[in-house]
Protein backbone atom coordinates (compact mmCIF):
# COMPACT_ATOMS: atom_id res chain seq x y z
CA UNK A 1 0.00 0.00 0.00
CA UNK A 2 1.36 3.43 -0.94
CA UNK A 3 1.44 6.38 1.42
CA UNK A 4 -1.92 8.15 1.54
CA UNK A 5 -3.79 5.04 0.51
CA UNK A 6 -5.72 2.93 2.91
CA UNK A 7 -9.17 2.06 4.02
CA UNK A 8 -11.66 4.91 3.98
CA UNK A 9 -12.79 6.13 7.40
CA UNK A 10 -16.21 4.88 8.51
CA UNK A 11 -19.23 7.18 7.99
CA UNK A 12 -19.51 9.86 10.66
CA UNK A 13 -15.81 9.54 11.54
CA UNK A 14 -14.59 12.77 13.14
CA UNK A 15 -11.01 13.87 13.59
CA UNK A 16 -10.06 16.65 15.96
CA UNK A 17 -6.87 17.95 17.47
CA UNK A 18 -6.37 19.63 20.86
CA UNK A 19 -3.00 21.34 21.44
CA UNK A 20 -1.01 20.63 24.62
CA UNK A 21 -1.26 24.27 25.78
CA UNK A 22 -5.09 24.25 25.97
CA UNK A 23 -6.42 26.53 28.76
CA UNK A 24 -9.87 27.22 30.19
CA UNK A 25 -11.70 30.39 29.21
CA UNK A 26 -10.91 33.51 31.26
CA UNK A 27 -12.95 36.72 31.39
CA UNK A 28 -12.00 39.98 33.08
CA UNK A 29 -14.61 42.71 33.45
CA UNK A 30 -14.44 46.22 34.87
CA UNK A 31 -16.37 49.47 34.86
CA UNK A 32 -16.05 53.03 36.11
CA UNK A 33 -19.00 55.35 36.41
CA UNK A 34 -19.87 58.85 37.49
CA UNK A 35 -23.37 59.84 38.53
CA UNK A 36 -24.33 63.47 38.94
CA UNK A 37 -27.57 65.16 39.91
CA UNK A 38 -28.19 68.07 37.57
CA UNK A 39 -31.09 69.52 39.51
CA UNK A 40 -34.74 69.60 38.46
CA UNK A 41 -35.04 65.93 39.52
CA UNK A 42 -32.59 64.92 36.78
CA UNK A 43 -29.63 62.55 37.09
CA UNK A 44 -26.94 61.81 34.49
CA UNK A 45 -24.85 58.65 34.63
CA UNK A 46 -21.72 58.21 32.48
CA UNK A 47 -19.85 54.89 32.58
CA UNK A 48 -17.02 53.05 30.88
CA UNK A 49 -17.38 49.26 30.65
CA UNK A 50 -14.62 46.93 29.53
CA UNK A 51 -14.27 43.18 29.10
CA UNK A 52 -11.34 41.05 28.01
CA UNK A 53 -11.63 37.38 27.25
CA UNK A 54 -8.61 35.13 26.89
CA UNK A 55 -8.15 31.45 26.20
CA UNK A 56 -11.59 31.46 24.51
CA UNK A 57 -12.55 28.12 22.97
CA UNK A 58 -12.26 27.93 19.19
CA UNK A 59 -12.92 25.10 16.78
CA UNK A 60 -11.94 25.35 13.14
CA UNK A 61 -11.15 23.09 10.23
CA UNK A 62 -7.41 22.95 9.52
CA UNK A 63 -7.95 20.78 6.42
CA UNK A 64 -9.65 23.40 4.24
CA UNK A 65 -8.52 23.21 0.59
CA UNK A 66 -6.52 26.18 -0.59
CA UNK A 67 -8.09 28.19 -3.43
CA UNK A 68 -6.92 27.26 -6.91
CA UNK A 69 -7.52 25.05 -9.91
CA UNK A 70 -7.62 21.29 -9.88
CA UNK A 71 -9.08 18.61 -7.68
CA UNK A 72 -10.46 20.11 -4.47
CA UNK A 73 -9.54 17.09 -2.34
CA UNK A 74 -5.91 17.11 -3.48
CA UNK A 75 -5.56 20.76 -2.43
CA UNK A 76 -6.28 19.89 1.21
CA UNK A 77 -3.19 20.31 3.46
CA UNK A 78 -3.49 16.80 4.93
CA UNK A 79 -4.55 14.98 1.75
CA UNK A 80 -1.25 13.07 1.50
CA UNK A 81 -1.62 11.79 5.08
CA UNK A 82 -5.39 11.15 5.18
CA UNK A 83 -6.98 11.43 1.71
CA UNK A 84 -10.42 10.28 2.86
CA UNK A 85 -10.76 12.81 5.67
CA UNK A 86 -12.11 16.20 4.69
CA UNK A 87 -12.46 17.76 8.12
CA UNK A 88 -9.84 17.94 10.85
CA UNK A 89 -11.03 20.25 13.59
CA UNK A 90 -8.48 22.00 15.73
CA UNK A 91 -9.98 22.84 19.12
CA UNK A 92 -7.93 25.27 21.14
CA UNK A 93 -8.17 27.94 23.78
CA UNK A 94 -6.29 30.64 21.89
CA UNK A 95 -9.29 32.90 21.21
CA UNK A 96 -9.38 36.47 22.50
CA UNK A 97 -12.23 38.97 22.79
CA UNK A 98 -12.34 42.69 23.54
CA UNK A 99 -15.32 44.86 24.48
CA UNK A 100 -15.21 48.58 25.29
CA UNK A 101 -18.25 50.80 25.81
CA UNK A 102 -19.22 54.30 26.82
CA UNK A 103 -22.68 54.33 28.40
CA UNK A 104 -24.65 57.52 29.05
CA UNK A 105 -28.00 57.59 30.86
CA UNK A 106 -30.28 60.54 31.65
CA UNK A 107 -33.10 60.00 34.16
CA UNK A 108 -35.73 62.71 34.71
CA UNK A 109 -38.54 62.42 37.27
CA UNK A 110 -41.57 64.59 36.78
CA UNK A 111 -44.49 65.18 39.14
CA UNK A 112 -47.33 62.66 39.68
CA UNK A 113 -45.10 59.60 39.13
CA UNK A 114 -44.06 60.39 35.55
CA UNK A 115 -40.48 59.42 34.67
CA UNK A 116 -38.41 59.68 31.48
CA UNK A 117 -35.25 57.66 30.81
CA UNK A 118 -32.88 58.08 27.85
CA UNK A 119 -29.84 55.82 27.41
CA UNK A 120 -27.12 55.62 24.77
CA UNK A 121 -24.25 53.13 24.39
CA UNK A 122 -21.31 53.47 22.04
CA UNK A 123 -19.27 50.28 21.96
CA UNK A 124 -16.81 48.18 20.03
CA UNK A 125 -16.48 44.39 20.08
CA UNK A 126 -13.53 42.56 18.55
CA UNK A 127 -12.26 39.00 18.59
CA UNK A 128 -9.89 36.66 16.82
CA UNK A 129 -12.34 33.78 16.59
CA UNK A 130 -12.92 32.37 13.10
CA UNK A 131 -16.41 33.14 11.85
CA UNK A 132 -16.75 30.41 9.25
CA UNK A 133 -15.23 27.50 11.15
CA UNK A 134 -12.03 27.54 9.10
CA UNK A 135 -8.47 28.15 10.16
CA UNK A 136 -8.10 31.79 11.30
CA UNK A 137 -4.85 32.33 9.40
CA UNK A 138 -6.55 31.82 6.03
CA UNK A 139 -7.42 35.01 4.18
CA UNK A 140 -10.85 33.77 3.06
CA UNK A 141 -12.67 34.65 6.31
CA UNK A 142 -14.98 37.02 4.40
CA UNK A 143 -14.60 40.10 6.54
CA UNK A 144 -14.58 43.69 5.49
CA UNK A 145 -11.17 45.32 4.91
CA UNK A 146 -9.73 46.66 8.15
CA UNK A 147 -12.26 44.81 10.33
CA UNK A 148 -11.05 42.25 12.83
CA UNK A 149 -12.90 39.23 14.09
CA UNK A 150 -16.52 38.27 14.09
CA UNK A 151 -18.83 41.25 13.64
CA UNK A 152 -22.01 39.24 14.17
CA UNK A 153 -22.22 40.34 17.82
CA UNK A 154 -20.94 43.89 17.39
CA UNK A 155 -23.74 46.44 17.75
CA UNK A 156 -21.75 49.69 18.03
CA UNK A 157 -24.58 52.07 18.88
CA UNK A 158 -27.66 51.49 20.98
CA UNK A 159 -30.21 54.17 21.85
CA UNK A 160 -33.23 53.62 24.02
CA UNK A 161 -35.84 55.88 25.56
CA UNK A 162 -38.73 55.18 27.85
CA UNK A 163 -41.53 57.03 29.57
CA UNK A 164 -43.25 55.50 32.57
CA UNK A 165 -46.06 56.45 34.90
CA UNK A 166 -46.52 55.22 38.48
CA UNK A 167 -50.04 55.05 39.90
CA UNK A 168 -51.28 54.44 43.40
CA UNK A 169 -54.32 52.22 43.13
CA UNK A 170 -56.81 51.77 45.94
CA UNK A 171 -60.37 50.45 46.20
CA UNK A 172 -63.17 52.71 45.01
CA UNK A 173 -65.80 54.19 47.30
CA UNK A 174 -67.99 51.09 46.89
CA UNK A 175 -65.15 48.89 48.19
CA UNK A 176 -64.99 46.90 44.94
CA UNK A 177 -61.50 45.84 43.91
CA UNK A 178 -62.65 45.79 40.26
CA UNK A 179 -63.38 49.51 40.13
CA UNK A 180 -60.10 51.14 41.25
CA UNK A 181 -59.70 54.86 41.38
CA UNK A 182 -56.55 56.91 41.79
CA UNK A 183 -56.06 58.29 45.25
CA UNK A 184 -53.37 59.90 47.31
CA UNK A 185 -52.02 58.26 50.49
CA UNK A 186 -53.98 60.71 52.65
CA UNK A 187 -57.32 59.44 51.29
CA UNK A 188 -56.73 55.75 52.10
CA UNK A 189 -59.06 54.61 54.90
CA UNK A 190 -58.73 51.60 57.12
CA UNK A 191 -61.69 49.32 57.95
CA UNK A 192 -60.77 48.57 61.57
Amino acid sequence: MRRGEGPAPPPGFAVFYIPNDFHEDTAKMWNVGVQRELGWNTVVDVSYVGTRGSHIFRSFNVNVPLPGPGNVQQRRPYFSVAPGITTINQRDGAGKTWYNALQVKLDKRFSHGLQALVAYTYSKTEDNIATLGIHPTLEIRQRAPGVSGSKMLDIPQIFSASLSQSWRICAGSSGSAFMPTCCSPTKIKSDE
